[in-house]
């Protein structure tokens, strides 16, 4: 039984395995984004200390940064990453309604 067992459950632990190495390598990935938007918004500070870029230009690309390491954050912590925005599709099947008549149902007006 014991053999029987381990032929049966080889296909499901190989995609465990599978699985578990894309997750490390996205965490990885994710990781990699953190730490250069880290060094990137040091950058920034050093350039606006120096004199190199003006005031307005530090807030704009800062907030992009910031923006950045938000949804970096978000995508670790395993939280949903960018939020959906109004009149953006989703990217769930089945929640375009449609009309009555491409659902197929309903009477037809005379």
């Amino acid at each position: 039984m014991l053999i029987l067992d381990d032929i049966i459950a080889a296909p499901f632990r190989g995609l465990l395995w599978i699985f578990k190495k894309i997750s490390e390598t996205a965490k990885a990935e994710l990781e990699s984004r953190r730490q250069r938007t880290t060094s990137d918004l040091s950058e920034l500070y050093m350039l606006l200390d120096t004199g190199r870029i003006t005031e307005a230009e530090f807030d704009t690309r800062e907030q992009v940064l910031l923006d950045e390491l938000d949804r970096v954050n978000k995508l670790l912590e395993g939280g949903p990453g960018e939020e959906r925005k109004e009149g953006e599709p989703s990217g769930e099947v089945g929640t375009e309604a449609g009309t009555e008549e491409e659902r197929g149902g309903g009477a037809k007006a005379t």
